[in-house]
């Protein structure tokens, strides 16, 4: 059965998705920050005294997680179950209700028992638990075993997040093969937000998240301003050859780097 991933949505009051961006679309100038949309008109228009805090991320698919479940301090004791328990945070477990119910992920448990005869060994224990896990239709992991006295698992795809291991036999140790990498600007991500497939031609997007003060109206203040404090998200097509430098000088501008300085002062209205 396929299984349905759904990551945290980034929460933002604008985002802006480019999949042809030009470093000439950006610019800092008299302290406010301006970037151009796909149609050249002005999508962003900031003041540098307002930044908060940013973050830079290259577009990626992620890296799914492997993990190793050591078995060497396992007793083994003929017809004894032993259990085993994982699942991915990200997982949806969509017969479950999903966020309505809270059953946000699929746990998937597994029990295995060895006879007396042959004698069982961790390394049987192993392949016990490797053949149960690939058994499972529902599972979104695999399992190998190499001869020893382990199993590993390897989740099907990085939208899984990290997986957590639960109810291990006594004595047995998790560790870590391939640490798990969260996927950046994938198609899945961006569409959680702006709800327009036409938008999103790419397969993966380089992601700026700036946070900055927002002057708004507010009846709470009559006749003045109040700040808010919002968030902007942009992603920019990680193929498209203009992508790199575009990110380049928006991280310059909003690190501070950028030059000349004189660019982040003046006295602007926005």
């Amino acid at each position: 059965m396929a299984t349905n991933y759904r990551l945290p949505i980034i929460t933002a009051d604008t985002v802006v998705v480019l999949n042809t961006p030009l470093p000439t679309d950006t610019g800092l100038k008299n302290g406010v920050l301006t970037v151009l949309d796909e149609a050249s008109n002005v999508a962003i228009r900031i003041k540098a005294a307002d930044f908060l805090s940013f973050n830079v991320a290259s577009g990626s698919l992620g890296v799914a997680n492997h993990i190793e479940i050591d078995l060497a301090g396992v007793t083994v004791i003929p017809n004894l179950t032993y259990s085993y328990s994982v699942y991915g945070p990200y997982a949806q477990n969509f017969f479950g209700g999903g966020t309505e119910t809270g059953a946000i992920y699929t746990t998937r448990t597994y029990n295995v028992s060895l006879p007396a005869i042959p004698a069982p060994t961790l390394s049987m224990l192993a392949d016990a638990f490797r053949d149960r896990i690939n058994a499972d239709t529902n599972a979104y992991f695999t399992s190998t075993t190499a001869g020893g006295a382990s199993f590993k698992v390897l989740a099907d795809s990085a939208n899984a997040g990290a997986l957590v291991s639960e109810n291990i036999p006594n004595g047995a140790v998790v560790n870590q093969v391939t640490s798990w990498v969260s996927p950046v600007g994938t198609t899945q991500e961006i569409l959680a937000q702006v709800n327009n497939a036409a938008l999103v031609v790419g397969s993966v997007y380089d992601r700026v998240i700036l946070n900055f003060r927002k002057p708004i109206n507010s009846n709470i203040v009559n006749g003045l301003k109040v700040i808010k404090d919002t968030r902007l998200v942009i992603y920019l097509d990680t193929a498209d050859a203009g992508t790199v430098a575009a990110v380049t000088l928006i991280n310059s501008i909003l690190d501070g780097s950028y030059t000349p300085v004189k660019a982040y002062l003046g006295c602007p209205a926005v």
